[in-house]
């Protein structure tokens, strides 16, 4: 249905549901065959409830009271008021009477009292030509229960189960979510993930909060942050270096043993560990550090492309990976050369503590430049 944004003052401003509520019956009954239908419903206004009381008994107008609100928009400037299907006839007729014909009474009876000359004769349209040709439009242009608030009709008809080929069997709502929620996650899930692996735990927390709060991008990224602090039992930081640590941990540790994430992680790791092979230890001229050339190769052997492979191929595995924009670092490369080479660079930056500076120390009797290795993270 058209959302509650799309009220504006202008002619069709719900589209193909700008008629009233005729059109919206006409969409429900074109369904043949049985099965489901799904209407994502728009904020209404408020009801007057005091309207309703001779369409509803309490115990009904309480259940409807409880349904409305969940959908209710609550800046609604007046009230709607109910009025009886059956009524539409009555209302169309005051108006043609009493508003539209009664003040050009006069003109009609002069036009029509008009000698033509011959031709045919010019009659002021009747009641039934202004109901068949305007009555649509000017029910849900006068009264909101009748089209002017077209997502009010819908949830009215439908909680009372109005509709003549379907009724309604249940209401999906979902709020906007807050970290806070996540004191919902029940104990029996948390104490689960003793025994399974933190990407089940996060995906089982996930999907509980999804039951009740549409989740945004965001709001996975707190989910996992929550459930990474919690898994680990950690206050560390939640970023790309250390969600990279814990993994690399769980999969030399036996808890990331098939599947996708399993070749996704071991190519990261043979990485990791080469970067670690290409650490060296100067010390001469009263001067003793560990190094790493500065420069990264621009171009990879073989081996070190198929485990590449294995991280591309494999990428979209870990969902959590991608909320610290991994693959988006290593994709916007034009060959897998280049590739190759961004993922060293962002590895290095994560895993290794560099000092700013360069050296230049002898190397094979080349003066070359290299980044002291103040520390590395221990796997």
């Amino acid at each position: 249905m058209p959302p509650r944004g799309a009220r504006l003052p202008f002619k069709n401003l719900y589209g193909i549901f700008s008629g009233g509520i005729n059109s919206v019956i006409q969409a429900l009954a074109r369904q043949r065959r049985k099965g489901e239908i799904h209407i994502v419903l728009g904020k209404h206004g408020k009801y007057n409830f005091e309207s309703l009381t001779e369409e509803l008994n309490e115990l009904q107008l309480e259940i409807f009271k409880l349904r409305h609100n969940e959908n209710m928009y609550y800046d609604s400037e007046k009230e709607i008021e109910y009025f009886d299907i059956n009524n539409q006839f009555n209302l169309l007729k005051e108006f043609y009477e009493n508003k539209l014909k009664n003040n050009i009474e006069s003109e009609i009876s002069a036009i029509e009292n008009e000698d033509r000359n011959g031709l045919p004769p010019i009659s002021y349209p009747t009641l039934d030509t202004f109901i068949l040709e305007n009555g649509e439009n000017y029910l849900a242009s006068e009264y909101d229960f009748f089209g002017g608030d077209i997502n009010a009709y819908v949830s009215y008809a439908s909680i009372t189960n109005q509709w003549l080929n379907c009724k309604l069997e249940y209401i999906s709502k979902k709020y906007p979510f807050k970290i806070e929620y996540l004191d919902e996650v029940p104990e029996k899930i948390i104490k689960k993930s003793e025994s399974e692996s933190f990407y089940i735990f996060y995906q089982e927390v996930k999907s509980f909060m999804s039951e009740n709060y549409n989740l945004g991008k965001r709001a996975k990224q707190q989910i996992a942050e929550w459930c990474y602090h919690k898994y680990y039992d950690t206050t560390d930081e939640f970023n790309r270096e250390n969600y990279l640590k814990t993994k690399l941990n769980d999969l030399k540790n036996g808890f990331i043993t098939s599947g996708g994430q399993k070749q996704l992680y071991d190519g990261i790791l043979y990485f990791v560990e080469k970067i670690y092979s290409e650490i060296e230890h100067y010390n001469q001229r009263n001067q003793e550090y560990d190094y790493i050339v500065r420069e990264i190769p621009t171009t990879f052997d073989n081996e070190e492309k198929e485990k590449f492979d294995l991280i591309e191929s494999n990428i979209t595995s870990d969902e959590i990976l991608n909320f610290f924009n991994f693959s988006r670092n290593i994709a916007n490369k034009d060959n897998i050369d280049a590739k190759i080479q961004s993922l060293i660079k962002m590895l290095r930056s994560g895993f290794l503590t560099l000092d700013n500076g360069v050296s230049k120390p002898m190397i094979n009797g080349v003066k070359t430049p290299v980044k002291v290795v103040l520390s590395q993270e221990i796997l």
